[in-house]
């Protein structure tokens, strides 16, 4: 499962990594630096699309 940060990492769910940049404001025009931010920005875009298609449903 995909979880937030409050969930701790234990099998079967996905927390983003504490620590390491995440919310895609933090970005700016920055690369990626490492394996752990780069799983961090995909956790956040997956995120936020699980979200958005929770509140508006599928697309027709």
């Amino acid at each position: 499962y995909l979880v937030d940060a409050g969930y701790g990492a234990k099998p079967g769910f996905l927390p983003p990594f504490r620590g390491v940049r995440y919310h895609l404001n933090e970005w700016g025009n920055n690369p990626v630096q490492n394996d752990k931010e780069l799983f961090n920005l995909r956790h956040s875009s997956l995120w936020v699309t699980v979200e958005l298609a929770s509140l508006y449903g599928p697309i027709p």
